[in-house]
C-alpha cells in the first residue's frame, strides 16, 4: 500500500494536501482492489459482508461503553526517611 499510495500523493506542499490525496485512494483505489491477504477479496466487499451484525449505537450507549468510573479513597501517608 505504501509505495502505490505515495505514487498517488506525488508531491504536496501542505499536511492538508497530503491527507486530501491519501483518502482519495484510499476510496478510489486501495478498499476496491482485492487483497491477498483477505483471500483475494477488497476489503470493501469484506466490510459489507461484515455489515449485518453491526448494530448501530446511539451517543449515550457508547458514552457509557468509554466511560468508567470508580470510587477510591486515598490516605496520606509519609514516606520512610
Amino acid at each position: 500500500m505504501r509505495a502505490k499510495c505515495l505514487d498517488y500523493v506525488g508531491d504536496c506542499d501542505s499536511l492538508y494536501a497530503v491527507n486530501v490525496r491519501l483518502a482519495a485512494f484510499l476510496d478510489q483505489h486501495y478498499h476496491d482492489a482485492p487483497h491477498a491477504g483477505l483471500m483475494g477479496r477488497s476489503p470493501a466487499a469484506v466490510w459489507q459482508q461484515g455489515r449485518p451484525h453491526l448494530r448501530p449505537l446511539d451517543p449515550q450507549t457508547l458514552r457509557d461503553a468509554f466511560t468508567t468510573r470508580t470510587q477510591r479513597v486515598a490516605r496520606h501517608e509519609h514516606a520512610p526517611t
